[in-house]
């Protein structure tokens, strides 16, 4: 075992962290290849000397396997060190949550920070499960804290290490007090998660458990056979129904998803935060065109949408323009030019009335909501971009905390629905478009329009005048923008509704849609799609957000 500012290995080691049942945690400063700049990591010691090192290490690609999210720690790797396994993360600054909650013993923790806590670790959840990992062992030991930004933490290899100490594998995957009815008969799937969350938010309400035992085996004889304890009588019954569906013991009952959990938790903090979320509408004009098929201005036309506005602070305002609902075809057309099968077979879609910003989320609504300027090209008015799908997601759960309202990714069928504007040629303008009112790379034009200017850069939002019909701006080309949905190949099965589809699909791509500064004039059509990892950043790629609300007129 180390000791303070040893040096073992490409680590030098800083403090002693914490001591576990597995083994013990140490900070450390981990020498980069080039030399000149040190990370921060967590080096975990494991302490069980019988611990098999293939197979620590086979379970930790299931760790590295999640890497990518904001609510997941990530890992760096596994190792030999000093005679001992270690294994290396990312360093959370905070601590524990089991240490936030003892810092706060005595009594009620605050209720807002507790259900932002809790929405994030089921987050978390939704990437574990969307990857197919259960994490096993939700507790508040295994979630760390940035601020009150929560990282799942210890999955699957504690699973390993545990199978040393017990012998009956049901007990052994998992901390009793938060395991599932089914899990103790080693019948668990993501579902059993879902229980572990509701355990965890019982206590960090009430400071206590729902089921007691002073053994593992009088704590599976409560879970299995045992009600809750109640709930205290002045706690919000919205809120109990919500522990209580996840702590359901029929699985069929229980929250079928971490996603439906937590729009719960947000719809709650939503009323929690503003009772009455009905706004008044404003009214903006705006202008459109309509282009021929060699991109040639035809018709110049003068139009109105209703909006919203949403006040960031510092000066700063979110439009949220309304878009009517209604039906439309998704995909494109059989005769579309130059269409791949990846934009078919066409489906018709029912689309509920729901608000889209105005613009791509620009810098400074950025900087506004989460005080950073990632983007690579700098400007208060351009699309941020450097946005990864993580970061778009992390967005919009901020920006509902910070105003009380939920704001989301549009789904793919929101987006196209959106994007064409009641048009069903392939662009919102007509059957072309030109660089003129569209920023794309005009060396690689569409149909017979001509070659024309390339930017190679982002343009401020709106600045090129022309809306779409919806009096949308920017959605062919500038920068590309994120979808809440998950990739698929083509739009056999996709869910008619307009809901998002997140289910099947390549898990390790989400969609993105619109084209770009960089974009040929093809990849700008309403019809098109793309894909992208979602951990992934690029100076094209941005995001708009959605909102459903009440309208007051």
């Amino acid at each position: 075992m180390p000791r303070p500012n040893e040096k073992i290995g490409d680590y030098t080691f800083i403090k002693k962290l914490g001591k576990g049942q597995f083994g013990t945690v140490w900070l450390a400063e981990k020498e980069r290849l080039d030399g000149r700049v040190k990370m921060e990591v967590a080096v975990k010691f494991v302490n069980d000397d019988s611990a098999d090192f293939e197979k620590v290490a086979e379970e930790a690609k299931v760790w590295a396997k999640a890497n990518g999210h904001t609510n997941v720690l990530t890992f760096y790797n596994v190792e030999m060190l000093d005679g001992q396994i270690v294994l290396v993360s990312e360093y959370a600054r905070d601590r524990s949550l089991l240490e936030w909650i003892d810092e706060k013993k005595g009594g009620f923790l605050e209720l807002e920070p507790v259900l932002r806590i809790v929405c994030g670790v089921l987050s978390g959840l939704e990437h574990l499960h969307s990857k197919k990992i259960l994490h096993r062992d939700v507790k508040p030991a295994n979630i760390l804290l940035n601020g009150e930004t929560p990282k799942l933490a210890d999955f699957g290899i504690s699973r390993v290490l545990r199978s040393t100490v017990l012998a009956n594998d049901s007990l052994v995957a998992g901390t009793p007090a938060y395991m599932s009815p089914e899990a103790y008969a080693n019948n668990r799937d993501f579902r059993s998660d879902i229980w572990s969350i509701g355990i965890l938010l019982y206590q960090m309400l009430t400071n206590r458990l729902p089921f007691l035992g002073t053994n593992a085996v009088e704590m599976m004889a409560a879970i299995i056979t045992q009600p809750p304890a109640p709930l205290p009588s002045e706690m919000h019954s919205e809120l109990k129904e919500i522990i209580f569906c996840a702590l359901d013991k029929d699985i069929n009952k229980r929250y079928q998803s971490a996603q439906e959990m937590r729009q719960a938790l947000e719809r709650f903090l939503v009323k929690l935060n503003r009772p009455n979320s009905n706004v008044k509408l404003e009214v903006y004009p705006f202008q459109t065109v309509e282009l021929s098929n060699t991109g040639k201005l035809t018709r110049h036309l003068e139009n109105s949408a209703r909006c919203f506005i949403e006040n960031l602070g510092n000066n700063v305002q979110l439009v949220l323009t309304e878009i009517e609902g209604g039906d439309f075809l998704i995909g494109a057309s059989e005769g579309e030019v130059g269409a791949p099968e990846n934009e078919k077979p066409q489906h018709k879609i029912a689309i509920k009335t729901f608000f889209l910003s105005k613009f791509p989320i620009t810098q400074a609504e950025w900087k506004a909501v989460m005080q950073t300027t990632p983007a690579h090209f700098k400007g208060d008015n351009l699309p941020v971009e450097q946005i990864s799908w993580n970061d778009a997601v992390e967005f919009c759960q901020v920006l509902s905390q910070k105003t009380g309202r939920e704001y989301y990714l549009p789904s793919e069928a929101q987006w196209e629905y959106a994007a064409r504007a009641k048009a069903i040629t392939p662009f919102a303008f007509g059957h072309n478009i030109n660089p003129e009112i569209v920023n794309y790379d005009g060396n690689y034009p569409y149909g017979f329009m001509g070659r024309g200017e390339y930017r190679a850069k982002t343009s401020s939002v709106g600045s090129l005048g022309v809306a779409n019909a919806f009096g949308l701006y920017d959605m062919h080309g500038n920068v590309f923008e994120w979808c809440q949905d998950v990739y698929h190949s083509n739009y056999k099965g996709i869910p008619t509704n307009g809901q998002a589809w997140r289910v099947g699909g390549d898990n390790n791509y989400r969609v993105i849609r619109g084209g770009a500064w960089s974009s040929d004039a093809l990849s700008c059509r309403s019809a098109a799609r793309n894909r992208r990892k979602a951990d992934l950043t690029a100076n094209n790629v941005g995001f708009r957000v959605a909102c459903s609300i009440k309208q007051q007129i």
